[in-house]
């Protein structure tokens, strides 16, 4: 069983391992850090930023850290491998979202995202 995140951008979600993150805080409340790189998550996504977020500080096995902005957070999930479909690598998000998950009957279905040198590199595109 692994912990996750569900943080929502738009209309979707996204579950991030919990082991991978360092730190939680609003957008609003934030210390403007040079030294950390930031991704808005709406504008890599295409989702409106009408609302100030969150900022997920990742701190991933390999690689510098990275601040996530997301729309909100809806609390942490723990999932077996066995919930998860693998989805193909296609577009350049291919290697960030490797699978889907539907957590209840009566929520949409939720995307793994990895914090990786691929999301990283789609990032720069923009």
């Amino acid at each position: 069983m692994t912990l996750y995140l569900k943080a929502v951008i738009g209309a979707a979600t996204y579950l991030i391992a919990a082991e991978q993150i360092a730190g939680v805080r609003p957008t609003d409340d934030l210390v403007q850090d040079g030294a950390i790189r930031t991704l808005d998550c709406r504008a890599l996504f295409g989702a409106p930023a009408t609302a100030p977020g969150y900022r997920i500080l990742i701190e991933p096995a390999a690689g510098e850290p990275v601040g996530l902005i997301v729309d909100r957070l809806d609390g942490l999930a723990q999932l077996a491998e066995d919930r998860f479909r693998a989805l193909p690598s296609i577009g350049r998000f291919g290697a960030a979202i490797d699978a889907v998950c539907l957590l209840a009957e009566s929520e949409n279905p939720a995307l793994r995202l990895h914090v990786s040198a691929a999301l990283l590199g789609a990032a720069r595109e923009l």
